[in-house]
């Protein structure tokens, strides 16, 4: 009695990937920027503003965390992800006098710009993503991590700031802080 074997199915190696490294580094820290931003923002807000901003901010935490760990494919449906809560921030922004609450600009420009940035750079791996596997470089990932992990501080902390203590209102110094 003869039997054939069909073969097993093909297993992508440790050493090939379709994903651009470089790409899911620096869209992953841009998400995960935005969404600490989304979260600072939220804090100041009424309740159905901060229950959708929180809701917002911990998909794009999750979101984050599955492109930076590659367990996340990168696909067009990541670029329609990473674009969502653009879309919403236009609609908070149509309903904010209905619902007594105005986001700050400069705080929610910033995290629009660091979305903008990850959906583009989405989308440009999508597109531009080789028909064959590529042998991985996990330099390009190291080097990615250290240079979105450098320059995120940069962009996000002043508006974490900036959402926390708005112009015009005095952040707690060392010397007026409490004292233990």
């Amino acid at each position: 009695m003869s039997s054939t074997l069909s073969p097993a199915p093909a297993r992508v190696s440790a050493s090939t990937t379709s994903d651009h490294p470089f790409v899911r580094a620096l869209a992953g820290l841009a998400i995960f920027g935005s969404g600490l931003v989304h979260f600072a923002v939220s804090s100041s807000q009424g309740p159905l503003v901060l229950a959708v901003l929180v809701v917002v901010a911990t998909a794009q935490l999750a979101f984050a965390v599955g492109l930076l760990s590659g367990r996340m494919p990168i696909r067009a449906r990541a670029v329609i992800i990473a674009s969502v809560p653009i879309v919403v921030w236009a609609l908070l922004t149509l309903t904010s006098s209905a619902l007594g609450s105005g986001l700050p600009l400069g705080p929610m420009l910033t995290a629009a710009s660091l979305e903008l940035f990850a959906a583009l750079a989405l989308a440009a791996s999508v597109r531009f993503s080789p028909s064959k596997q590529v042998t991985a470089r996990p330099w390009m990932f190291i080097v990615a991590l250290v240079v979105g992990a450098t320059t995120l501080p940069l962009v996000a902390v002043p508006a974490i700031s900036h959402a926390q203590y708005p112009p015009g209102q005095s952040s707690p110094s060392p010397a007026t802080g409490h004292h233990h």
